[in-house]
């Protein structure tokens, strides 16, 4: 009883964000419309293009990270299955408690042809490879360049959000590894490990250039490696933000705080904005894709036979 009361509180609190952050972000934009017409009509469209085909890219790694994942445990399986199914997670993530429909969909699509436990087992070493291969950036990035966390424009901000990221990522991986057999990790091809993890450090360092060119896109001045920074700590905060029922905007919200000290307010929001059409823009047409194929090469199959 006490569960559900607690289940109906979190729901509805998540309901209350949500429609909070878009009251918010209705009434700023109104606020600023001219602002907004303004950054619209001075977009470098070919600045933007490329920052979509990155994404793309980034994305399409990122599929191939989890290819090589599980495509030793289901050998039968297409890599146009594998990334039909995964392309349709990465969309599902968009929407509240994305969480859910992300690896409640993958379960769906995977019950027929692999045990529970194992899909459990894949979808936490998938996490457990992102999040590590994102806190080794941040960490390299940091240690590399002290000075961009440090002391740019005199501003702490930075630093304590990439180290109470970090904790969290490695406190989360603690805690999960209670309830996961480290045997069950174990279990998978070390090659395979390996290889997904740069896959998905790749991702990382694409989907921030991809960043860096939307800011390009709007002819602001701002260092690469500061905007690749700002990326993976905004990337961390949505990456957090799905094991809670409230991730809405998780992501661009940590933009719009640490792009403001650079550029002025109305634009960061802009920013984050324009990322996020993107980033669901190619996502869809990602998934649309994939969907197509496979329907086209199993009626294909149907056909020959």
């Amino acid at each position: 009883m006490k569960k559900s009361f607690g289940n109906l509180l979190l729901r509805l609190f998540s309901k209350f964000f949500i429609i909070f952050a878009l009251f918010f972000l209705v009434f700023f934009i109104y606020n600023n419309k001219n602002d907004f017409e303004n950054y619209i009509y001075q977009i470098n469209w070919n600045f933007a293009i490329m920052a979509s085909i990155l994404h793309l890219l980034a994305m399409t790694t990122q599929t191939l990270g989890w290819y090589v994942l599980v495509r030793k445990l289901s050998p039968s399986l297409s890599f146009v299955f594998h990334a039909r199914v995964y392309t349709k997670s990465l969309v599902s993530r968009r929407i509240p408690l994305g969480l859910l429909w992300n690896i409640g969909g993958r379960f769906a699509e995977y019950e027929e042809f692999l045990p529970k436990k194992t899909l459990s087992v894949l979808f936490f070493a998938e996490y457990l490879l992102i999040a590590s291969s994102g806190a080794f950036l941040l960490i390299l990035v940091s240690v590399i360049f002290p000075s961009l966390i440090l002391n740019y424009r005199g501003d702490t901000l930075l630093t304590i959000s990439t180290l109470f990221l970090i904790v969290l990522v490695f406190t989360a991986i603690i805690i999960k590894l209670r309830n996961t057999s480290v045997n069950s990790i174990r279990s998978l091809p070390p090659l395979s490990l390996s290889l997904s993890f740069l896959l998905f450090l790749v991702t990382w360092i694409i989907d921030g250039m991809s960043l860096h060119l939307i800011v390009m896109s709007l002819n602001f001045q701002i260092g690469l490696l500061t905007t690749l920074s700002f990326s993976w700590i905004a990337a961390f905060s949505s990456f957090f933000g799905q094991f809670l029922p409230f991730n809405t905007a998780f992501k661009e919200i940590t933009l719009v705080v640490m792009f403001s000290q650079w550029i002025p307010l109305a634009a960061s929001v802009f920013i984050a904005i324009f990322q996020r059409v993107i980033h669901t823009i190619i996502e869809i047409l990602m998934a649309f894709l994939t969907i197509s194929i496979s329907h086209f090469s199993t009626s294909l199959q149907i056909t020959q036979r």
